[in-house]
């Protein structure tokens, strides 16, 4: 059992995405298109030592503090969502002159108590964590579109890191029998991912 921050990020909008190519009869772009925003979003998780634990078709599954303990897992995890915004925006501009669609993303990231080891099967498993602070994170990042957010962040991780967040709202979580206080990016963090060398840190990886 480990305290982990856990990070979701999915494509907001996909729908929309996905019948233009297929309208098109390019399912093979739309495959093209969104590996290549994973790609990106990926190389972010890896330059702040993040483990990506799974893909779920359009969805990241990261986290910080496994397999290797990190101090500061709930500010890497904050600042990996700000620089996800930051490397998107840079994404969309040049997709825009190439004529593809504008793509978009929900976050959700919690910090919390978690089992984390090999589950699955007998003869096929996975590295992966189970906890409700991992289920709180899923449902952060499913909440962020009703918000109109694109990050939303729970309240322990937001504890550790007060200089990064802004206090959004008191929400209603599936499964959750009391309200959970959640928080979104700072102004302060937002122009601080904007400040940051990121394709430096991603060429020098």
């Amino acid at each position: 059992t480990k305290i982990l921050t856990c990070l979701f990020v999915d494509i907001v909008g996909f729908t929309p995405v996905s019948e233009r190519f297929q309208k098109s009869n390019d399912p093979q772009g739309l495959v093209t298109l969104i590996n290549r925003l994973l790609s990106v979003l990926t190389d972010v998780v890896l330059s702040l030592d993040g483990t990506v634990i799974t893909y779920m078709g359009d969805c990241i599954f990261a986290l910080w503090n496994a397999p290797v303990d990190c101090d500061d897992h709930e500010e890497r995890a904050v600042t990996c969502a700000a620089m996800m915004m930051v490397a998107l925006d840079k994404l969309n501009e040049e997709m825009k002159v190439e004529g593809l669609p504008k793509l978009g993303i929900g976050i959700g990231v919690n910090t919390g108590p978690a089992v984390i080891g090999n589950t699955g099967g007998h003869n096929r498993f996975m590295y992966s964590p189970l906890g409700d602070a991992v289920n709180v994170a899923a449902r952060l990042e499913s909440n962020s579109r009703k918000y109109e957010q694109d990050v939303l962040i729970g309240e322990t991780t937001a504890k550790a890191v007060p200089h990064m967040v802004e206090y959004l709202d008191s929400i209603e979580v599936k499964g959750k029998s009391e309200k959970l206080s959640v928080y979104t990016l700072s102004e302060d963090a937002i122009h601080a991912a904007h400040l940051a060398d990121y394709w430096a840190v991603k060429e020098n990886r």
